[in-house]
C-alpha cells in the first residue's frame, strides 16, 4: 500500500481494546518497539503502559504499510517534547490520543496534523460561551461542537 501525493490517510485505533487485551498480545506488540519506545511505555502505569505500548505497535504498522518497510526496522524518532517522527523520509503523519482512542493522519511530503479530544460533561457551560464567545456566536444549543472547534480555528 502507498501513499498518494495528494492524499492524506486518516486510521483511527481503538485503544480500549488494549485493557482488554492479554498480557501475552501486548507483549506481542512490544516486540516491534525500539528501546526508547519501551523505556517510554513502561515509565507508565498499567492501562496508560498498555496503551502507548499497543499504540506505538499499530503507528509504526500503518507507517509501516504506507513505507512499504517491515514495521520494526522504521527509522522512528521522537522530538524533544515526545513527538514520533520520520527522520529523512517523505512520510509525514500526525498522532493524538485521548480516552481509548489514537488517530493517525499520515501524508506524503506534506505537514499534516490531527486533534482528537475526549467530551466530557462541562458543568458551567454557559458561563463558558459567555466568555468566550461575541453574542452572535453564543449558541443554545450545538455548545460541543464550538468549544471544541474553538482551539482549532485559533491555531490556523
Amino acid at each position: 500500500m502507498g501513499l498518494h501525493s495528494l492524499g492524506i490517510d486518516l486510521w483511527s485505533i481503538d485503544l480500549s481494546a488494549a485493557s482488554r487485551d492479554s498480557e501475552k498480545a501486548v507483549s506481542e506488540s512490544a516486540l516491534i518497539l525500539s528501546d526508547e519506545e519501551l523505556r517510554r511505555a513502561f515509565r507508565l502505569v498499567d492501562r496508560r503502559r498498555r496503551e502507548s505500548v499497543v499504540m506505538r505497535a499499530r503507528l509504526r504498522t500503518i507507517l509501516g504499510l504506507c513505507a512499504g518497510v517491515e514495521a520494526a526496522r522504521l527509522a522512528l524518532q521522537t522530538a524533544p517534547r515526545g513527538t514520533p517522527f520520520l527522520n529523512a523520509s517523505p512520510i509525514r503523519f500526525s498522532l493524538a490520543h485521548t480516552q481509548g482512542l489514537a488517530l493517525v493522519a499520515v501524508a506524503l511530503e506534506q505537514d499534516v496534523g490531527i486533534d482528537v479530544e475526549a467530551i466530557r460533561p462541562v458543568r458551567s457551560a454557559l458561563e463558558i460561551a459567555r466568555r468566550y464567545f461575541v453574542r452572535p456566536m453564543r449558541p443554545t444549543c450545538g455548545m460541543k461542537f464550538f468549544w471544541r472547534s474553538g482551539p482549532s480555528v485559533r491555531r490556523c
